[in-house]
């Protein structure tokens, strides 16, 4: 219809989500999340929004290294999609939606659940907080702020 095939990637800014049309690597998008920590006054819940995403994504990367290092968890392949998937979505120059592709990340998804399995005594706890993040996204989201 637009005579490009790539014309979701050249829209992105139009959709006023901070999302850049040219690529920023990962460093740098951090670089940007510890500014946004740096200026930021008081405590908003859009703070609680940048937060999540950052303690979302640097979880699963931690996750991603030591999957990495420890190469008997998951074959590579599965380790290639895994890194894909979670370098791609940054390009656009922000962490947001960043928890909701990392749950497209299946061996990510393995690793929680042998890590589920190994403290069977806090799995009430994690639900319990599972939960409650739930809720307070929802309430969020309804209010109009983007949370994944």
């Amino acid at each position: 219809t637009f005579g490009d095939p790539l014309y979701f990637l050249h829209v992105q800014a139009e959709f006023g989500g901070g999302r850049q049309e040219s690529f920023v690597l990962l460093p740098q998008v951090l670089y940007r999340y510890y500014k946004i920590f740096a200026t930021m006054r008081e405590w908003t819940w859009s703070y609680f929004a940048y937060a999540q995403e950052l303690a979302f994504t640097l979880v699963a990367g931690g996750a991603l290294l030591l999957m990495t290092i420890k190469k008997q968890l998951v074959p590579r392949y599965y380790l290639s999609y895994a890194w894909l998937a979670y370098l791609v979505p940054p390009l656009t120059g922000t962490l947001q939606s960043m928890p909701r592709y990392i749950v497209g990340i299946l061996p990510l998804v393995m690793l929680y659940g042998l890590f589920l399995e190994k403290i069977g005594k806090f799995r009430l706890l994690m639900l319990i907080a599972s939960v409650v993040l739930l809720l307070v996204n929802l309430a969020l989201f309804i209010q109009g702020y983007w949370v994944a």
